[in-house]
């Protein structure tokens, strides 16, 4: 089980499948859309605070900034797998 909370802020479990790789062995969990890895806020909730959006949900600003920091320190990552994609023919340039 996975807790999330949610842009009302109620607080939504999610159960999620573990699935065995073939090729290494290891168990991994797989992550609906609305997840993101190691936070306990909704897709929803990040989106809006990164953007500059209305949140709604009760929150400490000290929360906020921890977000904004962490999404700028993957922002080089995020562009590489974009690149990456983008050369192998996967993703457009626009």
């Amino acid at each position: 089980m996975r807790k999330a909370i949610d842009r009302h802020g109620q607080t939504r479990q999610y159960s999620l499948r573990r699935l065995r790789c073939q090729g290494c062995g290891k168990i991994h969990l797989e992550l609906p859309d609305v997840l993101v890895p190691y936070k306990r806020y909704e897709t929803a909730v990040i989106v809006e605070v990164i953007t500059q959006g209305q949140v709604s949900i009760p929150y400490e600003e000290r929360t906020i900034k921890k977000i904004k920091r962490w999404f700028a320190q993957i922002i080089p990552a995020l562009q590489g797998v974009w690149h990456r994609l983008v050369k192998s023919g996967f993703a457009s340039p626009d």
